[in-house]
């Protein structure tokens, strides 16, 4: 399994170098062979984007909620929730389809799920990125899917990756840009391999939080699940502390 520990840990540089990406998901298995792993994160340019924090609910799952609530300028596309869960269902994407995937998924499968879904509309089209892990009795259904614009029309592209994961402590992640940009590229391309570090969610968080850049990086959160239980734990990181009104 070298060359895929390899490929993790040049993408994980190149990640290091890349001062924006949008906003990113992930899902892997880590490095304790027990459990699976559910990764988010926002990344911000505008004071709007960036006016915002992760917040962890009861119920396991991870919302958006504005930093300082007096400086929203318009919370229809920041607000949302981020993760979620559902007796061995867990979600994760960078938008309000959340909410849809969690409710529908065993039902219609991702993309009935996402059929009347497009990329975001803001100025820049960001592209919707969603995962689901589905835990089975032997191993779990993982898949990763992105809705973005079309180059040359209006017209959305749907792309969906089943995911396999070579090695225990990898993951694969997809991101709403390729890089930096006015505007920045939808990204394109395939889940791309990412290293997880560390045996708990507060070592994989922390260790994916040093490698994104430090002026754009705005919240983060990882969730670790047990494979025979289900149970979840979750770690959230936030660049700003919330104001109170």
């Amino acid at each position: 399994m070298e060359p895929f520990i390899s490929e993790a840990e040049d993408n994980l540089h190149a990640l290091k170098e890349n001062q924006y990406n949008g906003r990113g998901i992930l899902i892997g298995g880590a490095e304790t062979r027990k459990h699976y792993v559910l990764g988010s994160w926002t990344q911000g340019r505008s004071s709007n984007s960036r006016n915002r924090i992760y917040v962890l609910d009861e119920d396991g799952s991870v919302r958006t909620e504005a930093a300082d609530p007096s400086k929203v300028e318009d919370p229809r596309l920041i607000i949302y929730r981020a993760m979620a869960e559902r007796r061995g269902l867990f979600a994760v994407s960078n938008g309000a389809q959340t909410d849809s995937v969690i409710e529908n998924y065993r039902d219609l499968g991702l993309k009935d799920v996402l059929t009347d879904w497009t990329y975001e509309p803001d100025p820049i089209h960001t592209p919707r990125i969603t995962g689901v892990l589905t835990l089975r009795p032997v191993t779990p259904d993982l898949e990763l899917s992105i809705l973005r614009k079309a180059e040359d029309s209006d017209e959305c592209e749907r792309e969906f990756f089943p995911v396999v994961l070579p090695e225990w402590g990898l993951s694969r992640c997809i991101t709403t840009y390729l890089h930096d940009g006015d505007p920045p590229p939808a990204y394109r391309g395939q889940p791309y391999l990412l290293p997880l570090v560390g045996s708990t969610a507060q070592e994989i968080a922390e260790a994916l939080w040093e490698c994104l850049n430090v002026e754009n990086r705005i919240s983060l959160a990882i969730k670790m699940i047990e494979k025979g239980t289900g149970k979840s734990t979750t770690h959230v990181i936030n660049k700003y502390e919330p104001v109170l009104a």
